[in-house]
């Protein structure tokens, strides 16, 4: 994560338990909440991540495309959003 971008971009992964090291290289806090197919409900949410600072997430996803934004007020806006793909 980076002011105001997810790297890479769309995540990608296989279906099953994943987990991702989440890191902040930028120079706010950022978090990293990734939402149903629908966009409608949480499955995952950090807390803010500070600068230089890296999360670990574990997740079990079926295959579909999943979104993730920073929930950070105002980051969302600024485009830091982007796209889990599962495959």
């Amino acid at each position: 994560m980076t002011e105001f971008q997810f790297h890479p971009d769309p995540i990608q992964s296989a279906p099953g338990r994943a987990t991702f090291a989440v890191t902040n290289v930028g120079t706010v806090a950022h978090d990293f909440t990734l939402l149903t197919a629908g966009g409608h409900a949480r499955i995952a949410h950090t807390a803010p991540v500070a600068p230089g600072a890296t999360v670990r997430v574990t997740l079990t996803l079926a295959a579909g495309s999943y979104p993730v934004v920073c929930t950070q007020p105002g980051h969302q806006e600024a485009g830091m959003e982007s796209r889990l793909e599962v495959r």
